[in-house]
């Protein structure tokens, strides 16, 4: 009986493990957690657009948002200045238009993909 139990858990490595997952399951799962990256992001888009003064829409656009980060992208260096004027302010008031979107910073970039 000894002998038995000594040659089981020598072999115990080769078992199959039953803590594998269907791959269905692990696919809706993915695209859940990217379905809710694009909705914050879309949201944090949003929200930036109706909060950018009015001269300023043609010239700036959101680039991405991701883990937090808000990309803005401005044509020219003349609008991205404006626009580090006004970033601690917009920031506030995107994080009280759209908390659940959970914004933590936004950067600014010229023409230039982030």
């Amino acid at each position: 009986m000894e002998q038995e139990t000594l040659l089981r858990s020598a072999t115990a490595w080769q078992r199959k493990h039953t803590s594998a997952k269907r791959l269905g399951e692990e696919i809706e799962r993915y695209l859940a957690k990217q379905t809710g990256d694009l909705v914050r992001g879309d949201l944090a888009a949003q929200a930036f657009m109706e909060l950018l003064p009015v001269g300023l829409r043609n010239f700036c656009s959101v680039e991405r948002y991701a883990q937090g980060v808000l990309y803005i992208t401005a044509e020219h260096g003349v609008y991205m200045h404006e626009l580090y004027a006004a970033r601690a302010e917009m920031l506030e008031m995107l994080r009280q238009r759209r908390p659940s979107v959970n914004i933590k910073e936004i950067r600014i970039g010229t023409g230039r993909k982030f």
